[in-house]
């Protein structure tokens, strides 16, 4: 009775020593003051491109962001200008009208088209690349919100320990048994 007594008492202390955690430092709970919302990086980010990376105090992204659309802006404006000019010497050349003279370009009707369609083309891509940036701007600024806290530490280690496990099948000549193992934890 003695030596059942004995075992109860091992294997009980034994589990609470197991099932107790332990918070270490860097796994606290972060104050309210340092959280970062992602929906409001979000909206800031939809409003005010760069907005979003600044809340966030990823102050180098906002003139990346800057720049990504200027430069898209730039090219809509450049190309939206040639291929204008190209549709008006395209148009003056294909009108029947004799006094509309093209001076501007040289080259064919067909080259002219398709200098014109080359400029269209190219506008529309700069359409669709404002559009990326922009939306990757505001995508950025949520998942930085969200990635904010995440917890990029070095410390990668594997902790082994002897430990005791319970059997639930109880044995009248035995009484509860306990079953020796081994206890890996691996912290990443």
């Amino acid at each position: 009775m003695a030596k059942r007594s004995l075992i109860c008492c091992l294997i009980c202390c034994l589990s609470f020593i197991i099932n107790a955690q332990e918070t270490p430092k860097d796994m606290q709970l972060i104050s309210d003051t340092t959280y970062k919302s992602p929906k409001t990086a979000s909206i800031l980010s939809a409003i005010i491109p760069g907005a979003g990376q600044i809340y966030n105090n990823k102050y180098w992204k906002a003139p990346i962001v800057w720049g990504g659309i200027g430069l898209s802006v730039y090219y809509i404006v450049f190309n939206t200008k040639k291929y204008k000019q190209y549709k008006d010497a395209y148009i003056a050349r294909i009108d029947s009208d004799s006094t509309t003279v093209d001076m501007q370009f040289s080259g064919s009707d067909a080259q002219i088209q398709s200098d014109m369609e080359y400029y269209r083309r190219m506008r529309d891509i700069s359409y669709i690349a404002t559009a990326a940036i922009y939306t990757l701007n505001i995508l950025d600024a949520a998942v930085d919100a969200h990635l904010k806290h995440f917890d990029i530490n070095d410390d990668i280690s594997a902790r082994i320990r002897p430990t005791l496990l319970l059997n639930n099948n109880y044995n009248r000549q035995f009484g509860l048994q306990a079953n020796a193992g081994i206890e890996i934890s691996i912290r990443f």
